[in-house]
């Protein structure tokens, strides 16, 4: 168990922290507002929880968590080893590709937050995350109502025409506020709640449901709905002696649930309403994860690497139909998906490993007692509707924090209402601890955050230094400037974004010779990257030998795409 002191700081880290993740954003200094400057923060603050778990001691904590522990640490090393074992550039497997940031790095982030909230020990200490959670919410809510309202403050590239959020992707806000409507239903309906907090509730319900659908996500209405079934499920229960009315409450749902999921698959009397274009698009992105994973079955194709392999795995449908030869995706838009192309059958199977403990935690306090805890419902319904949301949808930090943190969370909660005895033990205020260990001064928990935190900046800040130097040299229109952000060292990692972007700059500004310098180091940084070849083909200075080569290679990275073979 944490020492008294250490845990209040950790939890005001993980509840503050998280919350701070989900809304961070920063507009103008860099191209990317929203994945960089949540890799940034989530960095820092993972730095402190590991700080303060280093300082409390990991030997008590292995023991209370040894198996949720093991497989973290399983899948972290996992993912190290597909990092290393990957054809694409380190940087990319490191760092995560541009526009994703979803590297080995970010879930070694997300690793530490998922084992400091494992690590927690007081009921107090889950209120404060849900609250934490709560303000997240309610900073989207209200953004959100006055983007719609009033118009965006924030100067985004709104392609959407949807509510953005924190999340810059209507979807994501769309997910969150389904997550998010799930809880003050979970939470509002605890018994001992009084009427004012039920009308301010379903006041915050209401207009939550209002911007989902602004935001035209059907995975909000989706995880809402079914967030709405699975609290309802939990209150039959604690009401009613006899199971046999839950029971059927629940085969009901699961009807409706299996009609819906019909529907979505174009398929059944809702097919007309639910199915989207996207749908059959996700099923071609999704098999062509599978494609990477059992032809890299042991190391996969490396972190956040799909996007590279895309061209090379995709179906014939989907380079022919849908979504046709000349779009591609950088994610399998299904999480679980994207881990097996990542790692192959060991990151797959070590991923499995944490949501399958989390779940089974879940599964043990349900069957523990029929009494309604809004404290355990709201944790367990948050968790389940990230997990549905990963399975349609790309991992994005705003709400993958949540995911991982849920996980450890579950494990925790389940840890210590186990027993009775120990379950009253700690939720008395004066027996939570041992006295001799409160005494350590508070000043110096936060010390180590702060020093922890300190580290964590220095290592997640250089695709936000990159970032800024490349934005700040193409704004300025500057060559020397834009040579300089081309020139990799540790605060400006390269990716392959960048050099081909310079290539297109560079020929727009009859500047030839130094666009080829940059399309033949392209080739050279990243070699099975299309977009490399297709940018030295292009180049004005490029040889009828490179030509050649990069037709070639075109064709060898794209085999479905009929257009290669027919170039010059």
């Amino acid at each position: 168990m944490l020492n008294g002191v250490i845990e209040k700081t950790l939890v005001k880290v993980l509840a503050a922290g998280s919350a701070l993740i989900t809304v961070f954003i920063v507009v103008g200094p860099v191209a990317d507002p929203v994945n960089i400057s949540k890799f940034l923060a989530t960095g820092s603050l993972s730095f402190g929880v590991a700080a303060l778990l280093i300082r409390g001691g990991f030997k008590s904590l292995w023991s209370e968590n040894r198996v949720f522990f093991a497989a973290i640490a399983l899948f972290a090393a996992l993912s190290f080893i597909s990092t290393l074992t990957s054809n694409v550039p380190f940087v990319q497997n490191f760092y995560g590709e541009a526009g994703r940031i979803t590297g080995f790095l970010t879930y070694f982030f997300l690793s530490i937050f998922a084992l400091g909230s494992a690590s927690l020990s007081t009921t107090a200490s889950f209120k404060k995350i849900i609250f934490g959670f709560f303000i997240a919410g309610i900073i989207n809510l209200a953004y959100g109502l006055w983007a719609w309202q009033v118009g965006d403050f924030v100067a985004w590239n709104n392609i959407y025409g949807n509510l953005l959020g924190t999340f810059g992707n209507p979807n994501f806000m769309g997910a969150f506020l389904g997550m998010f409507g799930t809880a003050i239903l979970a939470f509002a309906s605890g018994p001992g709640k009084s009427w004012k907090i039920r009308l301010v509730a379903g006041l915050l319900w209401v207009l939550t449901f209002l911007e989902i659908i602004q935001t035209s996500a059907v995975q909000g209405l989706v995880l809402i709905t079914g967030g709405v079934a699975l609290v309802g499920f939990y209150l039959l229960r604690s009401a009613t002696k006899n199971f046999k009315l839950p029971a059927a409450y629940l085969i009901a749902v699961s009807f409706v649930g299996i009609v819906a999921v019909a529907g979505a698959l174009q398929k059944g009397p809702l097919a007309a309403y639910i199915y989207k274009r996207s749908v059959s698009l996700r099923g071609n992105y999704w098999q062509t994860a599978v494609n990477m994973g059992m032809d890299h079955p042991f190391t996969g194709v490396g972190m956040d690497a799909y996007g590279t392999y895309f061209r090379e795995y995709r179906t014939l449908s989907a380079a022919t139909d849908m979504p046709g030869p000349d779009t591609i995706s950088n994610a399998a838009h299904n999480v679980v998906l994207d881990f097996f192309a990542y790692g192959g059958f060991p990151l797959l199977i070590s991923y499995l490993l944490i949501i399958g403990l989390a779940g089974i935690a879940i599964l043990k306090m349900s069957k523990r007692t029929k009494q309604y805890d809004p404290v355990f419902v709201a944790l367990a319904t948050i968790w389940i509707c990230y997990q549905v949301q990963s399975i349609i949808s790309i991992n994005q930090l705003g709400l993958a924090i949540w995911g991982w943190m849920l996980s450890g969370l579950m494990i925790a909660y389940e840890r210590i209402t186990r027993e009775k005895v120990v379950s009253n033990a700690i939720n008395t205020e004066s027996k939570k601890f041992p006295k001799k260990k409160t005494a350590e001064p508070f000043v110096a928990a936060g010390l180590i955050a702060s020093g922890g935190m300190a580290i964590g900046l220095l290592v997640s800040l250089p695709p936000f230094t990159a970032d800024y130097k490349y934005l700040h040299a193409v704004n300025g229109q500057d060559l020397v400037k834009l040579e300089a952000a081309l020139s990799p060292n540790y605060f400006n990692p390269l990716n392959i974004y960048k050099l081909v972007n310079a290539v297109d700059i560079l020929e727009r500004s009859n500047l030839p010779d130094q666009a080829i310098i940059y399309a033949r180091k392209a080739v050279v940084f990243s070699p099975l990257e299309y977009d490399a070849w297709k940018t030295l083909y292009r180049a004005t200075k490029s040889t009828p030998d490179e030509k050649a080569l990069a037709k070639q290679k075109m064709i060898q990275l794209d085999p479905l795409n009929k257009a290669n073979k027919e170039l010059p």
